[in-house]
């Protein structure tokens, strides 16, 4: 009888330890600022945007990446696939953040993701890019953002 317990122990600890695969968590911030700005417009992916009214009258942006992966090589890749463009001219900036991305398929939870540069990524559970941008005196604020 003990013998039966010992097999059943082990074949447990052998399932859990092939099912609890351990979670890669990784993050990267971007920030920029603007001095005399009139119009802004941002081009967003992936994440939210929060406008909140500069209180020094400056208008700047803080940018937050965030993945989820099951292995850490695949998190890191994700990371550096990822741009963010700053365009300052004349009073206009322009912000654009994206990542390089020619096909993205999503089955049970499972990421598989294709960049353009042909570097492949799977085991992303998440990719979230959230942004905060302090609005100063601005004349236009134009806002897109896509999921």
């Amino acid at each position: 009888m003990k013998k039966i317990y010992r097999i059943f122990a082990t074949a447990v600890l052998i399932a859990s330890a092939t099912f609890l695969q351990a979670q890669v968590e990784k993050t990267k911030n971007f920030s920029g600022s603007f001095d005399n700005l009139s119009e802004l417009v941002i081009d967003h992916r992936r994440g939210k945007i929060d406008v909140r009214k500069a209180t020094d009258g400056k208008t700047r942006y803080e940018a937050t990446v965030f993945i989820q992966s099951k292995n850490e090589e695949a998190a890191v890749l994700m990371l550096e696939q990822f741009e963010l463009k700053e365009d300052n001219f004349n009073g206009r900036a322009t912000i654009s953040s994206k990542f390089n991305i020619e096909s993205w398929n999503t089955i049970n939870g499972k990421s598989r993701i294709k960049f353009k540069d042909g570097t492949k990524v799977s085991d992303i559970q998440e990719v979230r890019v959230d942004m905060v941008v302090y609005a100063g005196n601005l004349k236009k604020l134009e806002l897109e953002n896509k999921y």
